[in-house]
């Protein structure tokens, strides 16, 4: 007798992915202020043709249907937005120490192969819509640190797991919805001494907030 199966979805290839392109345009303007410091502003904007992103997609297979995730091509899309950044070491009673800032606000819009139940067009994959850096540190007589902070708003799902995730509605009715990633923030330190030019001693801390990721559906 044969062997039979429930078919309950998996993962997969794509062989016709086409390759990430775009057309791209920065304008920056830098202001160096101050020995060794700078402030800057940059505008950007990406017209994309063509993008791979991974998806789950409907698959039947003996009569069952389930999610198969696999890289899917994208239709291309938009992305625009604005940097702000500043470096400034300080002097006197506060020589040796300095900040590093940067914002950035993307926005962004792509057109998907697999219609989506509830909006025609989502955020491009892993782009969120504010997202910051900011690091106090520290630098003098052969000892130095840093204390780094990390930040970005939500945004589509870049993760193995899609970007989109297809499931059975009321009476029965497919909808595709999005998978997003949850805000995220973490915190990181590092302190250092060079004993002399080519021997030192580094010691790094990561994510001393224990912050997690997460993704959730829409």
């Amino acid at each position: 007798s044969g062997t039979s199966f429930i078919f309950a979805g998996g993962s997969g290839g794509n062989p016709y992915l086409q390759p990430y392109r775009a057309d791209q345009l920065l304008l920056g303007s830098f202001n160096y202020f101050a020995p060794g410091a700078v402030a800057e502003v940059q505008g950007f904007y990406k017209q994309v043709d063509s993008f791979p992103y991974t998806a789950n997609v409907a698959t039947t297979v003996n009569g069952n249907t389930a999610n198969v995730s696999q890289p899917v091509n994208g239709d291309g899309g938009d992305i625009y937005g604005v940097i702000l950044a500043a470096e400034y070491p300080f002097t006197g009673v506060l020589d040796g120490f300095g900040v590093d800032f940067n914002y950035t606000l993307s926005k962004s819009e792509m057109s998907l192969n697999t219609p989506l139940t509830f909006s025609k067009n989502m955020p491009f994959p892993g782009v969120s819509e504010n997202s910051l850096a900011a690091t106090l540190y520290y630098q003098r007589f052969g000892f130095s640190g840093r204390l780094s902070y990390t930040y970005r708003d939500k945004a589509i799902s870049n993760n193995v797991e899609g970007s989109t995730f297809s499931i059975q509605g009321p009476g029965g009715t497919p909808e595709t919805l999005e998978v997003w990633q949850a805000p995220y923030g973490e915190l990181d330190a590092q302190v250092g001494y060079d004993f002399s030019e080519h021997f030192g001693i580094v010691l790094s801390a990561s994510n001393l907030t224990g912050s997690a990721t997460h993704d959730y559906l829409q």
